[in-house]
């Protein structure tokens, strides 16, 4: 955006409806939903583009009135908050969300943007002519114009000439191979993926054989409001089903449901060892170790001045420290004590969860649907030749060549070094490789004539099974209900 030296003196405060950044005079509503909800999930809680003071903040969301980096290091002469040329950005830019996020099944076009904008003086102008790179900026970062939108222009027209188009090939057709395709396809780079299996999806596969969905892999919306998965079920017209996280019965290996009075007490015992495992990692002589090492030492600590635990206590114990494991994909012994929930720097994806009724696999489906996608092509090599291309060498010897290539194969086949490279991936990447773990989390589907358990649990999700010994912690950990909420004839869990 360029500079406004001159027009710094006529800058003024928008005329109404607007007064100032913030949404409170954004008039916005989420359009009427196209997706069947659940009664506890409205739209509201699946899309909000700004922060609410009172929640603290959220992914993928603004704060009104604050700018944020990406924002700074993407638009010149953004250098803060507290400049007219940043206020009436951030006019701009929450307007468009506003547009956006009231009727996000359909393609944002500067003219259309135009008359929702709406100031005194000669900022007008200039807000008119930067409307349409805001809403570049916007669409670029994936903020608005995004997900499933098959009448858009492709590409999208008011960008087609502000972009170096390149061709990109693309290795693997899981989520991010599939969604970084889209994304770039709608910049007008030409764009290709290839495929080792024989299907696209990747880890996402459901199975349908017992009358309901059921993920073979990934199979939850973690957090529905402003998940991408949960904006592409609604342009997709696909149904969501909340999950109530509220009550979670414990049920013994026994049958019985575990005593309220105990669940609690183990339950504050186990926070309150993870508050003391945060205080730890603040020192400055900490030492990483493993989890299943820390946790034990402070779960001491904290026990000198209580009563010993009992052996059903410390069974509800080995409960929580499975739901760490299953959280980790991996067991204690394997897991950091001091980067174990290093994701928690980011902003998490809040609300409820979710499940697609009709399956992961029918977003990627159709998001793929106007991909190029190759399958049955296992890559082999990925070389850069002297004139900068990149080319990819598959296990018949075909050879593809492009401007760029993206590697979006499982972290388990990079460790195996199923693909070569040359040059050689940096150290840095390789030590990231080798480092990192990938863990594992088994499923086990059972059909039933009845939901015999919904006499122990009622409407609830989901229970949890208290294992009859650490030896087993975490075996079948979780049961979730994937039947139907209204009693049928057979049901699944």
């Amino acid at each position: 955006l360029p500079s406004l030296p001159s027009l710094l003196p006529c800058v003024v405060s928008p005329s109404p409806p607007f007064k100032g950044p913030g949404p409170s005079s954004i008039s916005y509503t989420p359009s009427s939903p196209a997706i069947s909800l659940s009664p506890d999930l409205s739209m509201e809680d699946i899309l909000h583009p700004f922060n609410h003071p009172q929640e603290g903040p959220r992914a993928r969301a603004f704060t009104p009135d604050v700018l944020e980096e990406e924002e700074i290091k993407s638009v010149p002469g953004l250098s803060g908050s507290q400049t007219p040329m940043a206020d009436l950005y951030m006019i701009i830019r929450n307007v468009l969300l506003a547009l956006w996020y009231s009727k996000c099944t359909e393609y944002l076009y500067p003219s259309s943007c135009q008359s929702s904008l709406s100031l005194r003086g000669l900022a007008r102008i200039w807000c008119a002519e930067q409307l349409p790179h805001v809403l570049h900026l916007l669409t670029k970062l994936a903020y608005l114009n995004c997900g499933y939108l098959p009448s858009a222009p492709r590409p999208f027209h008011f960008i087609s000439n502000l972009d170096k188009k390149s061709t990109v090939l693309i290795i693997g057709a899981g989520t991010a191979g599939i969604a970084a395709a889209h994304h770039l396809s709608n910049f007008g780079h030409r764009v290709k993926i290839l495929e080792a299996n024989s299907r696209i999806g990747g880890r996402v596969m459901d199975d349908f054989s017992m009358g309901s969905c059921v993920g073979l892999g990934a199979m939850f919306i973690t957090g529905v409001c402003n998940n991408p998965f949960a904006l592409l079920s609604h342009q997709m017209d696909l149904h969501l089903r909340g999950i109530d996280e509220d009550r979670c019965d414990l049920i013994s290996e026994f049958g019985s449901h575990v005593v309220k009075e105990m669940d609690i007490k183990v339950e504050k015992h186990f926070n309150d060892t993870l508050d003391h495992l945060s205080e730890w990692r603040s020192t400055e002589d900490m030492v990483d170790e493993s989890l299943e090492t820390k946790l034990g030492q402070l779960h001491k600590d904290i026990l000198v001045e209580q009563t010993p635990y009992s052996e059903e206590e410390w069974r509800l114990l080995d409960f929580h420290y499975s739901n760490l494991e299953f959280a980790c994909g991996a067991t204690l012994d394997k897991i950091s004590a001091v980067h174990w929930d290093h994701n928690d720097t980011f902003y998490q994806f809040s609300g409820s969860h979710a499940l697609i009724s009709e399956g992961f696999s029918a977003v990627l489906t159709k998001l793929s649907s106007l991909l190029d996608v190759e399958l049955y092509t296992v890559v082999a090599s990925v070389q850069t030749l002297e004139d900068g291309q990149m080319c990819l060498v598959d296990s018949k010897g075909r050879e593809w060549v492009a401007n760029k290539v993206i590697v979006t194969i499982p972290l388990s086949l990079l460790k195996r070094g199923d693909i070569t490279f040359a040059p050689p991936l940096s150290d840095r990447k390789l030590k990231a490789i080798s480092s990192l773990g990938a863990g594992l989390v088994e499923k086990v589907v059972l059909n039933f004539p009845s939901p015999f358990w919904r006499c122990f649990i009622g409407n609830a999700d989901f229970f949890g099974h208290v294992s009859s010994s650490s030896q087993h912690r975490g075996m079948f950990g979780v049961f979730y209900d994937m039947s139907p909420k209204h009693t049928t004839p057979s049901s699944t869990t």
